[in-house]
């Protein structure tokens, strides 16, 4: 076990060693120290992304955005972003509901051939 992990942490490189460097020379907790790094960046950033979404959202409201202006490339990447956020959905539906299919109602033609099914794999599906 200590071997392998010496192993991978022989592999690290960039500024993870130099945590993990500094971490193991002053007996530090390094989950402590990136830790507080990351919060230390992200209070840092909320003033610029809290600005920069001031900024963004008084251009939508007041009317900024014009579609005279618009190109080419700018409908290439909105279809990009409704293609991704439609994967985005599917794969919440899949992850929560295990189905990309529509709920079945009681009376269904399908309920039948469920109920017809293995109990086992009734009990693994969750019918």
């Amino acid at each position: 076990m200590v071997a392998s992990s010496t192993t991978r942490l022989a592999a690290i490189d960039g500024p993870l060693k130099a945590h993990v460097e500094t971490a193991q020379a002053n007996g530090d907790d390094l989950t402590v120290a990136v830790w507080t790094e990351f919060t230390t960046n992200q209070k840092t950033l909320f003033k610029y992304r809290y600005n920069r979404f001031v900024a963004e959202f008084d251009i939508a409201s007041h009317g900024g955005v014009s579609l005279a202006t618009t190109g080419y490339k700018d409908a290439v990447k909105f279809a990009r972003f409704l293609t991704r956020l439609l994967v985005v959905f599917i794969v919440t539906v899949m992850f929560g509901r295990q189905s990309v299919y529509p709920l079945l109602p009681p009376g269904s033609g399908f309920m039948q051939q469920i109920n017809q099914m293995n109990p086992a794999e009734r009990q693994r599906l969750g019918y």
